[in-house]
């Protein structure tokens, strides 16, 4: 299953799709408000859109499946297979952003990035790069 990133529609794989099809049945999900789906009335989440992945995982795919997300779609990759091993052969996670301790990244839990800053304390390389 193909996870798009944020902004854009399914077709972001569009150059990739063929090559894929010839060797794995592909899925290329959009997810809320992007692309061709109907607006959606509250949030539009992470954990959202994992939930609605898993929901298509059971549904449509049957069985588990190797998900490839870029950028947001990295994000929900990594939140589904946190929630759901079971549905979940692989991730690739292309210029994903998240934190080790399973949390999607925000300025408040990501000590990850270099530079990065809590007041009074800076990270090492070595705590960076755990």
């Amino acid at each position: 299953m193909l996870l798009h990133p944020g902004g854009v529609d399914s077709w972001a794989f569009g150059p990739n799709i063929d090559a894929l099809s010839a060797q794995f049945r592909v899925f290329t999900r959009e997810r809320r408000g992007h692309g061709h789906t109907a607006d959606v009335d509250g949030p539009i989440s992470y954990e959202l859109m994992a939930q609605e992945s898993i929901a298509f995982l059971e549904t449509v795919v049957g069985r588990p499946a190797r998900l490839v997300g870029c950028s947001d779609g990295a994000v929900v990759a990594l939140l589904v297979a946190l929630r759901r091993p079971d549905l979940v052969d692989r991730v690739v996670s292309v210029a994903g952003v998240f934190n080790r301790d399973g949390l999607a990244w925000s300025p408040t839990c990501s000590p990850a990035l270099p530079g990065f800053r809590l007041p009074g304390r800076r990270f090492s390389a070595a705590e960076r790069l755990r």
